[in-house]
Formats: C-alpha cells, sequence, structure tokens
C-alpha cells in the first residue's frame, strides 16, 4: 500500500475540502436585495419586484438569497463580501438591488505641503454614486461594490442589475441617478441600471425592468445580448416611452453567453495530479521507486552508477483553488 507522508496528507486534506465545496456548489446563485422601508419616503415596489425576481429564478435553478431593508453601506459591504465568495466557480452570479441610488460628495483628504515646508492635510470633494442603506447618511460606494466582486466572484458570468432610478428627496437636484460604470472594470459579464447614468424615473412611475427581466432572463439557450434587448424593448413599450433602460457588457463575448443553459456543465473535476481519492500521485510514484531501489537508501552498486544516466531534479505543479499553485519536489 502508498505511504502518506505528513506533506501529502495536509495536500489531500485541502483537496479534499476544495472538491467538497465546488461539488456540492449550485451552478447559478443570485442574491436579491429589496430595500422599501426609507422611513418618509418607502418603496414598497421593491419587495414586490424582488419577489417576482425570486420565484422565476429559483424555477430556474438557481440557489437565490433574499435580503431586506439592509440599514447601512457597511451592512451592504458584508452581504456582498458573503455572497461573492460563493458565487459559483465557473457559474452564473446575479446581484439585484432595488432602493434607492444618487450621486454624493466623497470626502477626500490629503497632503500639501507650504512654501516654508511645513504640511498639512487638506480636505476636498469628488463626485460618486452609491446605493443607499435605509437608515445611512452615506451611500454604498458602486466602486467599491465593483472591488468586492473582483476580489471575490469566480463565476464566468456576473450579472449586476441595480433598480435603483427612482429619484432619492435626500440627494442634491445635481446628484440625482447613478453615475456610469466603465464596463471592463466589472469582472465579465453585464452591468444593468434602471435608468441611464445621471437620470431618474419620472415621479410616480415605477420601475418596469424587474417584471420585464422575470419574463425574459431565464429563457434557455439564448444570447444574453438578446434577452436585454428584449427587455429594453419591452420597457419602453410599456412605459410609453418614459423608462429607458442602460445595459452595458464587460466584453463583447459577455453578450453572447447564456444565462440559462441547457447543456449540463461539470463544476469541479480532479486535477490531473490527483488520484481518485484527492491524493497526490507524487506521493505513489516515489513509492513505486523506492520498490524498485530507484531512491536513496535502495540504490544499485556503485560500479553501476557510472552506466545510469542522471535523472534531473523537477518541481511538479499541484493546481489548486482558484489558480493558486504549490509546488512539490519530485526525484
Amino acid at each position: 500500500m502508498p505511504m502518506i507522508t505528513t506533506k501529502s496528507a495536509i495536500i489531500f486534506l485541502i483537496f479534499s475540502a476544495f472538491l467538497l465545496q465546488h461539488v456540492s456548489a449550485a451552478d447559478k446563485t443570485a442574491l436579491l436585495i429589496a430595500n422599501s422601508d426609507y422611513g418618509e419616503h418607502p418603496l414598497p415596489e421593491a419587495k414586490a419586484n424582488v419577489g417576482k425576481l425570486a420565484k422565476v429564478l429559483e424555477q430556474a435553478g438557481f440557489t437565490v438569497t433574499v435580503k431586506e431593508n439592509i440599514e447601512k453601506g457597511s451592512h451592504i459591504r458584508k452581504e456582498l463580501e458573503t455572497y461573492a465568495t460563493t458565487c459559483p466557480n465557473g457559474g452564473v452570479s446575479l446581484l439585484y438591488f432595488c432602493g434607492y441610488g444618487s450621486g454624493f460628495d466623497r470626502k477626500m483628504a490629503r497632503t500639501i505641503e507650504k512654501p516654508n515646508g511645513t504640511k498639512e492635510k487638506e480636505w476636498y470633494t469628488e463626485p460618486d454614486s452609491g446605493i443607499w442603506g435605509i437608515a445611512d447618511n452615506t451611500p454604498y460606494r458602486i466602486e467599491d461594490l465593483i472591488r468586492e466582486f473582483r476580489m471575490r466572484s469566480h463565476a464566468r458570468l456576473n450579472l449586476l442589475v441595480l433598480d435603483c432610478a427612482y429619484k432619492y428627496p435626500k440627494a442634491k437636484e445635481n446628484q440625482q441617478g447613478l453615475m456610469a460604470i466603465a464596463p471592463k472594470t466589472w469582472p465579465g459579464g453585464m452591468v444593468c441600471f434602471a435608468a441611464p447614468p445621471g437620470k431618474t424615473l419620472p415621479a410616480g412611475t415605477p420601475s418596469l425592468l424587474a417584471e420585464s427581466l422575470a419574463r425574459h432572463l431565464t429563457a434557455k439557450d439564448r444570447p444574453l445580448g438578446e434577452l436585454m434587448a428584449e427587455v429594453q424593448a419591452e420597457v419602453a413599450k410599456q412605459s410609453d416611452g418614459k423608462q429607458e433602460i442602460w445595459t452595458r457588457f464587460s466584453l463583447p463575448k459577455d453578450a453572447s453567453a447564456s444565462v440559462n443553459s441547457s447543456r449540463k456543465r461539470k463544476i469541479a473535476t480532479v486535477p490531473q495530479d490527483v488520484d481518485e481519492r484527492g491524493a497526490p500521485r507524487a506521493a505513489e510514484r516515489r513509492h513505486e521507486q523506492r520498490q524498485r531501489g530507484d531512491l536513496a537508501g535502495h540504490l544499485p552498486a556503485p560500479c553501476a552508477l557510472k552506466h545510469r544516466t542522471a535523472v534531473p531534479h523537477q518541481r511538479v505543479p499541484l493546481h489548486r483553488a482558484h489558480g493558486a499553485v504549490q509546488e512539490v519536489d519530485q526525484l
């Protein structure tokens, strides 16, 4: 029976945990956030919109998580940190937020040097935009949201839908609506706003985005770009031209991707350099070499060594989760 060293056993446990985590993971996940309880300025349609989407997504095989009335931006960040790490490796991830979003003045600091050589801190503001918790003084920055997904999500297709084109009474008039996102900064997939950047829905106009997404987004084996074109046309028609959605793709190929494919995808595979138990095959090779007398302690007579071809020292990479590489020695 092959000997398993302590180092090999540790690597085996790492691979086992990795495989168990990913084999049990869902191929499609969604986090739906409905912020409706904004005190004097409630958005009751937020909960209804999330309910429509949740039902359809679950029927299409999504693992759906619903969160309501998140109070602060720091709490939104924690929810996103948790969710992004569960985005399926090579699968589909959807983040939908319905609530208020707007621009704001982001307070920044810099150190300046005076003519006399002394230094002091200077405060200034930069335009920014974000989504609001129900009891927050500062919104959660869209750029921070993007960074969380860039760091943590390993989905092949990340869908970001911000259904927050409502005019926010607490925001300045010149800061209504969200700022545009550079599509290439989003980690593969699509960004969709319920209204173009810097725009909001007319007062008293409900958002039709969620209802249209529920009808079209999960159509099987359809390119995402075609589905969103249908959503855009339907929303414009039903609102008599009052609502226009804004959609961008990270890369042109993302528009050709399918959200709900009928083809089965293998979520995780055993790396080629481990056996069916997850143990590194390098350990087995060492044992076989010892059995043949090829390693130290079992070498043939010195007179035979001069006729042997030297075996170069090699480094054998073991590919682990998320592209990380660990190497083990092989003689």
